[in-house]
């Protein structure tokens, strides 16, 4: 995907998964916020995805994965 033709590329978004949003307020987030979300995590085993191209969603577009299943649980 060419920088040019997407908008937030233009502001310094590289492409991302976004995990939960919003999370909460920056100044909130603190080692022991860190430290809950790391445990959270870690109960998930890693897997492997690809993004196959440019969807569509809701009123925004992003990179496809080539099986949403596992970035949905």
């Amino acid at each position: 995907m060419a920088p040019r033709r997407v908008g937030s590329a233009r502001l310094g978004v590289a492409a991302h998964v976004t995990l939960l949003f919003p999370f909460m307020a920056l100044e909130g987030i603190d080692a022991a916020v860190l430290d809950r979300a790391a445990s959270l995590f870690a109960a998930f085993a890693p897997f492997d995805f690809v993004f196959e191209g440019v969807g569509r969603f809701a009123a925004t577009t992003g990179l496809a994965p080539d099986r949403a299943r596992p970035l949905s649980r």
